[in-house]
């Protein structure tokens, strides 16, 4: 019952494959990838990128390089193994509760939950790797204060990976970007809070997180706080970024005051005290005036539409700054 769609045999062919990986990643050859000994899994990472570029229409820029999988570093745990040692899921209800995840995992992120799902599925097999990644789990074991700071920072970060993947595709918004840029705000704090840990695994991770301080400044100069769910709605841009974008604001802010005092100005000229000014999207602004006042409209009024108790009217100078604040208002 599961859904095939098998692919033509060009995208397989050693030459092809290699031709799609070098064109997608900018690489003279892919010698540096780890593939030298290895064509078929070769073939089969050419084969992929080619079916996520048919299939996912969108940028491919957040992919990370393929990665040459050794059996000589982890155990093969096959998908019968899996079920009847109860790694991921119970025999008896298939439910996470009761297996081996389920008693491990009390991570406080997604990213972290998937980590130590691969962990129990790829089991180690070198003794020093082994040991290296229990003497860091030994140093959060034995330090609450450690262990209870480094919990409370990672509740506040998202799923980075999730996050990558939605900006680089064409579905992001901008509160994708917002939360990508409060979720890498907490790097510093993370690194702070690791700089005096002895194990070397977290030595080394303390040394490659990189808080990313030019993504971070430019989503915080470049975004309000709270922008709005979708891209459309515009007023995601803050204020100061684009000079070019706050002289349109400017234009739509002065042309609107003009409009709310242009129904004062004229109540006073023509001595209408039911003259109002209003919008809407087919006739854009108009002075509309009550049938029984009609006889005090001034000359230079031009009719635009006719109501049942009132005529609606617009004069060359309203016209004008219409004109000028729609304008503005597409462009922005």
């Amino acid at each position: 019952g599961l859904p095939f769609r098998p692919l033509d045999d060009w995208m397989f062919s050693p030459a092809q494959a290699v031709s799609t990986i070098t064109s997608h990643y900018s690489l003279h050859s892919i010698s540096g990838l780890g593939f030298d000994d290895m064509p078929l899994a070769a073939s089969a990472a050419g084969a992929v990128i080619q079916y996520l570029k048919e299939t996912y229409r969108a940028s491919l820029n957040h992919l990370k390089y393929p990665v040459p999988f050794s059996r000589n570093e982890y155990m093969v745990v096959d998908a019968n193994t899996q079920r009847n040692l109860e790694l991921l899921c119970t025999l008896r209800d298939k439910s996470k509760r009761g297996s081996l995840l389920g008693v491990l995992d009390s991570s406080v992120t997604s990213m972290g939950g998937r980590r130590l799902r691969s962990w129990i599925l790829h089991p180690l097999m070198q003794l020093e790797q082994i040991n290296l990644r229990q003497q860091a789990v030994a140093e959060f074991v034995d330090s609450n204060s450690l262990r209870l700071r480094v919990r409370a920072i990672l509740k506040e970060v998202h799923d980075i990976g999730r996050l990558i993947g939605r900006i680089s595709g064409p579905g992001a918004n901008a509160r994708d970007m917002v939360t990508l840029k409060d979720s890498l705000l907490k790097i510093p704090l993370l690194k702070e809070a690791l700089q005096s840990v002895s194990a070397s695994l977290l030595q080394s991770a303390v040394k490659t997180l990189d808080p990313l301080e030019d993504v971070t400044g430019l989503i915080s100069k470049a975004l309000v706080d709270s922008p709005p769910l979708t891209t459309t709605e515009g007023n995601m841009i803050r204020d100061g970024y684009s000079p070019e974008l706050d002289n349109l604001r400017s234009l739509v802010k002065d042309g609107k005051d003009w409009i709310a005092q242009l129904q004062k100005k004229e109540t006073r000229r023509t001595g209408i005290n039911s003259l109002k000014v209003g919008y809407n999207k087919v006739f854009g602004y108009y002075l509309e005036i009550t049938k029984p006042n009609l006889s005090l409209v001034p000359p230079d009024y031009i009719r635009k539409q006719t109501l049942v108790n009132a005529e609606r009217f617009i004069t060359p100078e309203l016209k004008e700054r219409e004109s000028a604040i729609l304008g503005a208002e597409e462009r922005m």
